[in-house]
C-alpha cells in the first residue's frame, strides 16, 4: 500500500499524508487492529515520518511493539502495530535472503 519516496523525489511530505489517508479509510475505528510491514522509517527524532506515524497511530490506540533492530546494518525498519487487549507474543525470524528481519506475531 505504500513505496516509500526516494532521496530525489523530495515527496515524502505528500507521499506520508496519501498513506496515512489511505490506512485511515481501511482501519476500523474500533476493535482489535494490526499493522505491520517494512516502513523503511527510521526512528525517531521528533519531527520524523516515523514519529508523525507512531503519534498519529497511537491517537487512534495503536502501540508499536518492535524494539530491537530489524536489519542488518542496525535500526527499527520494520513496525509492528497493535491494537488489541488481547496478550500478544512477536518476534524476529532472521531469513537468509533478506537484509531485514520478519516479524512474527501471535494474537
Amino acid at each position: 500500500m505504500h513505496s516509500s519516496p526516494t532521496k530525489e523525489s523530495g515527496h515524502q511530505h505528500d507521499n506520508f499524508e496519501a498513506f496515512y489517508n489511505a490506512l485511515e479509510t481501511l482501519l476500523p475505528s474500533v476493535g482489535p487492529a494490526v499493522i505491520c510491514g517494512d516502513f523503511n522509517l527510521p526512528q525517531p527524532t521528533s519531527n520524523s515520518t516515523y514519529s508523525r506515524l507512531s503519534n498519529n497511530l497511537s491517537k487512534r490506540g495503536f502501540t508499536q511493539v518492535v524494539d530491537q533492530a530489524t536489519h542488518l546494518q542496525g535500526n527499527i525498519l520494520d513496525l509492528l502495530f497493535l491494537r488489541t487487549k488481547n496478550n500478544h507474543i512477536w518476534s524476529l525470524h532472521h531469513p537468509y535472503y533478506s537484509d531485514h528481519d520478519a516479524i512474527c506475531v501471535i494474537i
